[in-house]
């Protein structure tokens, strides 16, 4: 079984919890488990829209 780290780049905690629910019930069963990287999370956790705007445009 293999492991996807993954972060979460945006300001909404419900977005957040719902990825991260989503995740756990798309792979219930089979296929990769999902972990939420709390590194990635710390480091790049954007506040509001604007920051989550300026930010993507660095990543991608």
């Amino acid at each position: 079984m293999s492991l996807i780290r993954y972060g979460f780049f945006g300001e909404d905690d419900a977005q957040r919890l719902f990825l991260h629910h989503y995740l756990e019930a798309l792979t219930v069963n089979s296929g990769p488990r999902f972990a939420f990287d709390q590194e990635f999370a710390a480091r790049f956790r954007a506040a509001n829209k604007k920051q989550v705007d300026d930010h993507s445009t660095l990543l991608f």
